[in-house]
């Protein structure tokens, strides 16, 4: 007990094995991040019913898509001031309720109130900002070195394509039974994720060391490996893996981050350009579908159905990827691979050969490398910033997020003509230009991840002093620690 009684709070966790404990919050977290994003997606298909009945134009579509952008970039913002200051659980749970419960409310929308419908969609993004926020901070903090590359992408982003999938199929299946009021009806359900949260999500140890509460960070650590806690030291100073509690000197907040410019810069462009393309493809996907391929919008879901089910393989294979050949070179292969099929999606249009639409298989290949990718890209923010500046690293990249969460299914309607009624002409004018606006911000992704600092196979410590050392090497002043 002697060698035990040594253990460090955040070696712990590194040398124990994932227990029970673990594979709970593991499992709580890849469920609450899936209803979030069936909550955020299931309006594309919505979109398709409301858009003729109401006789919406593009530009009224697109305020409704962009306004949960919109609410996500508040939301991440503030979260990730919430992350610091109130640790990472409170704001998971507040996030989660805000989302869902507005993605109900969207059932009770008058007829033709694009306004309120806009509202609510705004605080959709606003709760799924927040959530996600420190969904990937929690994930990246409590998984061990040895499995974080594995398991932290996939655990936050793995079923978000079964979420999309799940909202295609309600829609194809149910919405011509209960409409679209109905399909709203059913996001608000999720809300019950909340109480499994309150029940087994912890606090970061890692926050819980930065605030000075060393005893609470190894309270949580022994619950969560099932070990006594006298077997775990509570001399943090001679844990070389502990991030050091913060300083009055040492800035914390969104300015701070800049101190860490390769970082601060791959967080922007990747995440920028990876939100936009994706967005961009889901949001408008079954409308394209529905309008250019002449096909009502319960086939168009089906259709969607495989689209969703690319993206699902795309996310296994960039979570192996991601461990195999290193986070760097798995967003190089998301960017540049998703660029490709989506200007081959661009130039088919229409075409099918032997019954099988061009358009829909470029769809899915374009998937498979874009939201794919996705599961490697999502922890990202929180390995390359100190544990101070996590939540706020993540804040960031859900910031980015929800700019791309505009500037997807706005290009397509800029490109259109905003004023333009729904129609297929406006939709076959547009898709070339429109999805080649896509394919360029996918290019920026991999532009983006030639600055990243691969993180594979290193303590988030050890990444620390590596981003410590390149900050050491840009004149802050003051802000720069000697």
């Amino acid at each position: 007990m002697a060698a035990e009684a040594s253990t460090p709070i955040l070696g712990a966790i590194d040398e124990s094995p994932i227990t029970s404990r673990y594979w709970n919050v593991a499992a709580l977290i890849l469920i609450a991040t899936a209803v979030e994003f069936f909550d955020f997606f299931i309006i594309g298909f919505i979109a398709s019913i409301v858009g003729p009945e109401w006789n919406l134009t593009f530009g009224s579509v697109a305020t409704i898509f962009y306004a949960a952008g919109v609410g996500a970039i508040a939301g991440s913002f503030l979260g990730g001031r919430l992350g610091y200051h109130f640790g990472r659980r409170v704001p998971f749970i507040a996030g989660l309720l805000v989302s869902t419960l507005s993605a109900g409310a969207i059932a009770l929308a008058p007829v033709g109130a694009v306004w309120y419908v806009c509202l609510m969609r705004f605080l959709v993004g606003a709760g799924l900002g927040i959530m996600v926020t420190m969904a990937l901070t929690t994930i990246v903090e409590l998984t061990p070195t040895r499995h974080r590359t594995l398991l932290a992408g996939f655990l936050t982003t793995g079923m978000v394509p079964l979420a999309i999938l799940l909202a295609a199929s309600l829609s194809a299946t149910l919405a011509p039974v209960i409409g679209w009021r109905g399909l709203a009806a059913i996001s608000g359900i999720p809300a019950l994720v909340a109480v499994w949260a309150a029940l087994v999500l912890p606090e970061s140890p890692r926050w819980l060391i930065s605030r000075g509460q060393a005893e609470e960070a190894r309270r949580v650590v022994a619950w969560l490996l099932k070990r006594p806690e006298e077997s775990i030291s509570l001399d943090v100073a001679s844990d070389r893996q502990a991030p050091e509690t913060l300083q009055p000197s040492e800035p914390a907040n969104y300015t701070a981050l800049y101190q860490y410019p390769k970082s601060f810069w791959f967080t922007i462009l990747a995440w920028l350009g990876a939100t936009t393309a994706v967005y961009g493809v889901i949001l408008w996907g079954p409308t394209i579908f529905h309008l250019v391929l002449d096909i009502t919008p319960a086939q168009a879901a089906i259709y969607f159905i495989y689209v969703t089910l690319g993206g699902f393989a795309g996310r296994i294979l960039f979570a192996f990827l991601g461990n195999w050949i290193g986070r760097r070179a798995a967003g190089l292969l998301m960017g540049f691979g998703g660029a490709v099929f989506l200007v081959v999606a661009a130039f088919t249009g229409s075409v099918f050969i032997g019954g099988v639409s061009l358009l829909v298989i470029a769809f899915v290949l374009a998937e498979i490398f874009l939201d794919g990718g996705f599961v490697n890209l999502a922890p990202t923010a929180s390995e390359v910033f100190p544990t101070r500046l996590r939540s706020y690293g993540s804040g960031l990249a859900q910031v980015i997020n929800g700019v791309g969460k505009i500037l997807g299914p706005l290009g397509l309607a800029v490109v259109a003509g905003t004023s333009n009624v729904v129609a297929p002409e406006a939709t076959r004018e547009a898709i070339t230009p429109g999805l080649i606006f896509l394919a360029a911000f996918s290019v920026l992704t991999a532009l983006g991840f030639l600055l990243f600092p691969e993180t594979r196979g290193k303590t988030l410590e050890a990444v620390e002093e590596e981003i410590e050392a390149q900050r050491r090497s840009v004149p802050y002043g003051k802000t720069v620690r000697q």
